[in-house]
Protein backbone atom coordinates (compact mmCIF):
# COMPACT_ATOMS: atom_id res chain seq x y z
CA UNK A 1 0.00 0.00 0.00
CA UNK A 2 1.10 3.57 -0.62
CA UNK A 3 2.54 5.79 2.10
CA UNK A 4 0.33 8.72 1.18
CA UNK A 5 -2.95 10.17 2.36
CA UNK A 6 -4.81 9.12 -0.80
CA UNK A 7 -6.14 5.58 -0.65
CA UNK A 8 -7.90 4.27 -3.74
CA UNK A 9 -10.48 1.53 -4.12
CA UNK A 10 -7.71 -0.63 -5.56
CA UNK A 11 -5.56 -0.01 -2.45
CA UNK A 12 -8.45 -0.96 -0.18
CA UNK A 13 -9.21 -4.12 -2.16
CA UNK A 14 -5.54 -5.18 -2.13
CA UNK A 15 -5.41 -4.81 1.66
CA UNK A 16 -8.75 -6.56 2.16
CA UNK A 17 -7.65 -9.50 -0.02
CA UNK A 18 -4.38 -9.71 1.93
CA UNK A 19 -6.29 -9.80 5.23
CA UNK A 20 -8.69 -12.38 3.75
CA UNK A 21 -5.75 -14.59 2.82
CA UNK A 22 -4.29 -14.31 6.35
CA UNK A 23 -7.55 -14.79 8.32
CA UNK A 24 -10.44 -15.79 6.01
CA UNK A 25 -12.90 -16.68 8.79
CA UNK A 26 -12.33 -13.49 10.80
CA UNK A 27 -12.62 -11.22 7.76
CA UNK A 28 -15.67 -13.08 6.46
CA UNK A 29 -17.39 -12.82 9.85
CA UNK A 30 -16.67 -9.08 10.02
CA UNK A 31 -18.22 -8.43 6.61
CA UNK A 32 -21.15 -10.82 7.17
CA UNK A 33 -22.56 -8.73 10.00
CA UNK A 34 -25.26 -6.18 9.35
CA UNK A 35 -27.06 -3.94 11.81
CA UNK A 36 -30.71 -3.03 11.46
CA UNK A 37 -31.79 0.55 12.13
CA UNK A 38 -34.74 2.84 11.43
CA UNK A 39 -33.20 6.32 11.23
CA UNK A 40 -33.88 8.19 8.03
CA UNK A 41 -30.77 10.41 8.30
CA UNK A 42 -28.32 7.55 7.81
CA UNK A 43 -30.61 5.84 5.31
CA UNK A 44 -30.56 8.99 3.16
CA UNK A 45 -26.81 9.64 3.47
CA UNK A 46 -25.40 10.66 0.06
CA UNK A 47 -22.51 8.14 0.01
CA UNK A 48 -23.01 5.47 2.70
CA UNK A 49 -24.79 2.46 1.24
CA UNK A 50 -27.64 0.93 3.22
CA UNK A 51 -30.17 -1.72 2.33
CA UNK A 52 -33.89 -1.83 3.00
CA UNK A 53 -34.54 -4.92 5.10
CA UNK A 54 -38.31 -4.69 5.27
CA UNK A 55 -41.20 -2.35 5.63
CA UNK A 56 -42.10 -1.46 9.19
CA UNK A 57 -45.04 -3.14 10.84
CA UNK A 58 -48.28 -1.23 11.40
CA UNK A 59 -47.47 -0.72 15.07
CA UNK A 60 -43.94 0.55 14.34
CA UNK A 61 -43.45 4.30 14.01
CA UNK A 62 -40.99 3.93 11.11
CA UNK A 63 -41.89 3.17 7.53
CA UNK A 64 -38.78 1.04 6.84
CA UNK A 65 -36.13 -0.98 8.62
CA UNK A 66 -32.70 -0.54 7.05
CA UNK A 67 -29.46 -2.51 7.25
CA UNK A 68 -25.95 -1.13 7.57
CA UNK A 69 -22.91 -3.23 6.73
CA UNK A 70 -19.19 -2.67 6.88
CA UNK A 71 -19.15 -2.74 3.07
CA UNK A 72 -21.71 0.09 2.98
CA UNK A 73 -19.58 2.21 5.31
CA UNK A 74 -16.42 1.41 3.38
CA UNK A 75 -18.01 2.45 0.10
CA UNK A 76 -19.22 5.65 1.78
CA UNK A 77 -15.59 6.60 2.40
CA UNK A 78 -14.90 6.67 -1.33
CA UNK A 79 -17.97 8.81 -1.75
CA UNK A 80 -18.65 8.34 -5.42
CA UNK A 81 -21.27 6.50 -7.39
CA UNK A 82 -18.74 4.73 -9.63
CA UNK A 83 -15.86 3.51 -7.40
CA UNK A 84 -17.01 0.63 -5.21
CA UNK A 85 -15.73 -2.36 -3.27
CA UNK A 86 -17.73 -5.56 -3.53
CA UNK A 87 -17.39 -8.99 -2.01
CA UNK A 88 -17.57 -12.21 -4.01
CA UNK A 89 -19.56 -14.80 -2.06
CA UNK A 90 -21.81 -17.82 -2.45
CA UNK A 91 -25.57 -17.23 -2.44
CA UNK A 92 -25.92 -18.50 1.13
CA UNK A 93 -22.99 -16.51 2.59
CA UNK A 94 -25.19 -14.40 4.87
CA UNK A 95 -27.22 -17.34 6.20
CA UNK A 96 -24.38 -19.88 6.53
CA UNK A 97 -21.61 -18.85 8.95
CA UNK A 98 -19.29 -21.52 7.52
CA UNK A 99 -19.16 -19.80 4.13
CA UNK A 100 -16.18 -17.56 3.47
CA UNK A 101 -15.66 -14.55 1.24
CA UNK A 102 -13.98 -15.70 -1.96
CA UNK A 103 -12.39 -12.33 -2.70
CA UNK A 104 -12.91 -8.59 -2.73
CA UNK A 105 -13.29 -6.74 -6.03
CA UNK A 106 -12.81 -3.13 -7.09
CA UNK A 107 -15.25 -1.53 -9.49
CA UNK A 108 -14.50 1.70 -11.34
CA UNK A 109 -17.63 2.09 -13.44
CA UNK A 110 -20.39 1.00 -11.10
CA UNK A 111 -22.84 -0.48 -12.06
CA UNK A 112 -21.79 -0.72 -15.72
CA UNK A 113 -18.81 -2.99 -15.08
CA UNK A 114 -21.05 -5.39 -13.13
CA UNK A 115 -23.59 -5.54 -15.93
CA UNK A 116 -20.81 -6.11 -18.49
CA UNK A 117 -19.59 -9.10 -16.48
CA UNK A 118 -23.13 -10.49 -16.39
CA UNK A 119 -23.33 -10.43 -12.60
Amino acid sequence: MKDSQLVTVDDAVALLNEALKLEPKAVSDLFRNTVEFTGEDLANHPTIQVGVMREGEEHEPHAFVYALSFTGLLNGIFGTDIDRVSIEVDDDFYSNPERLIERFNAHHDWPNDIEADGE
